[in-house]
């Protein structure tokens, strides 16, 4: 699962705290198609309990700010969303509402068809001591620089 967010703010609702370093991180990578694992702070006990649901104790969130301007304006309005890839592991994506209702039925909330899709996935790195770590080649490049 992915929290959509409407920008950085929104990560202090899931007890996540950041440093210098990852808040230029992600100042250089959001919005746009990369989705971000960070660790919730292990001072903030409520808020992991609240959202274990969605860590299922792993204590880590992935998150993104979309590029999409639309889609920012809705998240600042409704508050972050949690959203499926759209696919189930091990298969390939769903291009189309059509495809992802055939994966995902009645499990989401709502769909917004926006036709027939194309591209990569989102990049998936996650950022820890400091390090970036790419978990999923996708859509956006990372720059090295931020990888040292």
């Amino acid at each position: 699962m992915i929290i959509l967010i409407g920008g950085v703010r929104d990560l202090g609702r899931f007890g996540v705290v950041l440093d210098q370093r990852s808040k230029k991180i992600l100042q250089k990578v959001w919005p746009g198609e990369v989705s971000v694992v960070l660790r919730l702070d292990p001072r903030r006990k409520t808020l992991a309990k609240k959202f274990a649901y969605l860590h299922r104790g792993t204590r880590t969130l992935a998150f993104r700010v979309p590029a999409l301007a639309w889609l920012r304006t809705l998240l600042h309005k409704t508050g972050p969303l949690v959203a499926p890839s759209a696919n189930l592991e091990g298969h390939p994506p769903a291009w189309t509402v059509r495809e992802a209702k055939r994966y995902f039925d009645d499990k989401v909330d709502f769909y917004i068809d926006a036709g027939r899709l194309g591209g990569r996935p989102s990049t998936l790195i996650k950022i820890e001591n400091g390090k970036v770590i790419v978990l999923r080649q996708g859509a956006a490049k990372i720059p090295r620089a931020l990888m040292i």
